[in-house]
């Protein structure tokens, strides 16, 4: 006898855009939380963002006075690709332990990408889930995981291989947070923003196109519209794209990220996740373009842009694969493959602000890609 149990859940969290939350009067955030009624909050903050902006903590501080928690607590606490580990998630589930938080407490997390996975991770394992109020302190945060639902550390030679999925309480997106990074940082979301524009929005691709030359000299003048825009595609598409939880196998928003993922590993993360994305994307659209999925002058445009930026779009690793055989990076399709359930499922730009989704991709067409960018670069 099989009988069917049916739970239906269902997820609600404000993203809340607000700027010097911590340092001065935050009409949204502070009625916001007063409404809560949370009985403590613990706030941790990246170490290398405490490090550039000093004044924070003595904010934080004032702001959990303010909202009537004298006993709470303001920890700073590594964060970077380095910081993804078991060893950092564990640490932090006994300072939860230690601090007596309850299942009703929140957790504040300030920082970047890896920080926000590893602590996030960290909250979402004690007590089954503490509340997880998110506040990215980078532009590729700020655009992209950081309005998500997951939390992950690397394992294994895998990135994200552990992780859950575990939708934030609420997510606060601060611009004054931006101030202190420096001009490569701010960049590092374009390429992420560039992404989703390409599959989802023409119109957003165009005109992000047509930013090249104040992306390159005022990247802190035009990114918060970059932001703004990215990441309400990326929200649109976790709240309606039905399968937020990934339970099938095609992830749409990872278009250029198989080959992202690997050139972080292969380069023991000196490649950024931004980096890899770039170079992901030209690499995935000469394939598109390959097949007849898009022109050459729309991929050699998408080269020229990110090239414009700075970004290195023919890094060591790529270049060992070219000269030497691309068995070891091709091996990311297949741990990628294993990572969306064993089929698999890459997006591809079809057209601009549309896509579609492919079951394979040959090794040939990797070096075919490689042979082309190589080329056309040198």
């Amino acid at each position: 006898m099989i009988e069917a149990v049916k739970l239906e859940v269902s997820y609600q969290f404000p993203v809340i855009w607000e700027e010097n939350v911590w340092t001065a009067p935050a009409p949204a955030f502070d009625a916001w939380v007063s409404a809560q009624a949370f009985p403590k909050i613990l706030v941790l903050v990246e170490s290398e963002v405490l490090e550039a902006q000093p004044q924070l903590e003595q904010g934080i501080v004032q702001k959990l006075k303010t909202w009537g928690m004298p006993e709470s607590a303001c920890i700073a606490f590594p964060g970077g690709e380095s910081a993804k580990t078991m060893e950092s998630v564990l640490a932090l589930t006994r300072r939860f332990a230690d601090e007596k938080l309850c299942r009703h407490s929140a957790v504040m997390l300030l920082g970047g990408g890896a920080f926000l996975d590893m602590a996030g991770l960290a909250a979402s394992l004690a007590h089954r889930g503490l509340r997880i109020i998110r506040f990215p302190t980078t532009t590729l945060s700020m655009c992209d995981s950081g309005v998500g639902v997951k939390d992950a550390v690397n394992a294994f030679g895998k990135k994200n291989f552990l992780g859950t999925f575990a939708p934030p309480y609420a997510v606060v997106c601060d611009y004054s947070l931006l101030a202190s990074l420096p001009r490569k940082m701010w960049l590092n979301a374009v390429p992420e923003a560039l992404k989703v524009a390409m599959i989802r929005d023409a119109d957003f691709y165009y005109e992000l196109l047509a930013m090249e030359d104040d992306l390159r000299r005022y990247p802190q003048n035009v990114m918060q519209d970059v932001i703004f825009r990215s990441a309400k595609l990326h929200i649109e598409h976790i709240a309606t794209g039905g399968d937020p939880f990934e339970m099938g196998s095609a992830r749409p928003l990872d278009f250029g990220h198989w080959i992202a993922h690997k050139l972080e590993d292969m380069s023991d993360y000196a490649i950024s996740h931004g980096e890899g994305v770039a170079v992901g994307i030209v690499i995935d659209a000469a394939i598109a373009m390959n097949r007849g999925l898009i022109f050459e002058d729309q991929w050699m445009r998408i080269i020229g842009f990110l090239s414009a930026l700075g970004f290195d779009l023919f890094p060591a690793p790529l270049i060992d694969a070219y000269e030497n055989g691309s068995d070891v990076l091709y091996a990311g399709l297949h741990e990628f493959r294993e990572h969306l359930g064993g089929t698999l499922h890459i997006t591809l730009p079809n057209g601009v602000g549309h896509r579609i989704e492919v079951d394979s991709i040959a090794q040939s067409e990797l070096d075919d890609a490689l042979a082309m960018l190589h080329h056309f670069l040198f």
